[in-house]
């Protein structure tokens, strides 16, 4: 994915990209992480009382009480791993939706206004 999110860079695209890992795991592709003039982390993270309420109130046999324990920690490792890197943002998604998604697309818009004020190349 991010070899592919370099080939749009390059066509004056910029790319956002959305997934479930812990910050180390993507600074790990470090080739395709070359790519990039910089890369920031947006961490979306809640109080665990708050995410096992929400991972429970969802239908399906996926959200078992040994799944939501494995999402309770992940939740903890992010927030670690996060405080521990300059470029992480942390956000606190314990609040209804609609303000969630304000900060993103706030976040979002800082970070492509940033980018362009410095003049860089690609991003992600």
């Amino acid at each position: 994915m991010m070899r592919f999110a370099h080939e749009l860079a390059q066509n004056n695209v910029v790319v956002v990209y959305f997934s479930v890992m812990l910050p180390e795991q993507v600074l790990a592709n470090s080739d395709e992480i070359g790519f990039f003039d910089s890369v920031r982390f947006l961490c979306l993270t809640c109080a665990p009382g708050v995410l096992r309420t929400r991972l429970a109130l969802r239908d399906g046999d996926a959200v078992a009480t040994n799944c939501i324990d494995v999402w309770v920690d992940f939740n903890s490792t992010l927030v670690a791993a996060a405080s521990k890197l300059p470029t992480a943002t942390v956000l606190d998604a314990g609040r209804p939706t609609d303000q969630v998604a304000h900060d993103v697309r706030q976040w979002v818009n800082t970070q492509l206004h940033r980018h362009r004020a410095l003049g860089t190349g690609s991003t992600t």
